[in-house]
C-alpha cells in the first residue's frame, strides 16, 4: 500500500516505520490492558470470596456480634471489590467508546 504512493522513498520509509511504530505502541497497549484486566479481575473473585468467610467465622459467641477487626477487615475488602470493579468498568467503558469513535471515522 506505502509503494503505491507517489512520494519519495525517503517519504515511503518514513510511513514505514511510523505504522511499526504505531503498531509496536498498540501491541504494547493491549498487553498493559490485558494485565490490567487480569489483575482486576482476579483481585475481585478473590476478595469477594473472602468477604462472607471472614463474616460467618468469626462471630463473638456471647452476643453473636462480630468482633472489631471482622468488621474493619470486611469492610475494607468490600471497598477493594467495589473499586476494582469500578476502574475495570471504567477502562471497559473507555474503551467501548473509543473503539465506536474509531469506527464512526471510517
Amino acid at each position: 500500500m506505502i509503494d503505491s504512493l507517489e512520494i519519495k522513498d525517503l517519504q515511503k520509509d518514513y510511513l514505514r516505520s511510523r505504522w511499526l511504530d504505531q503498531v509496536l505502541w498498540m501491541e504494547g497497549q493491549a498487553a498493559s490492558m490485558r494485565n490490567w484486566h487480569r489483575r482486576l479481575r482476579l483481585t475481585t473473585i478473590i476478595v469477594s470470596g473472602f468477604v462472607p468467610i471472614i463474616i460467618s467465622t468469626n462471630f463473638n459467641q456471647e452476643n453473636k456480634q462480630p468482633s472489631d477487626w471482622v468488621q474493619v477487615t470486611s469492610t475494607g475488602l468490600s471497598a477493594v471489590v467495589t473499586i476494582s470493579s469500578a476502574v475495570w468498568e471504567l477502562i471497559v467503558h473507555q474503551v467501548n467508546v473509543g473503539l465506536v469513535n474509531i469506527f464512526h471515522r471510517t
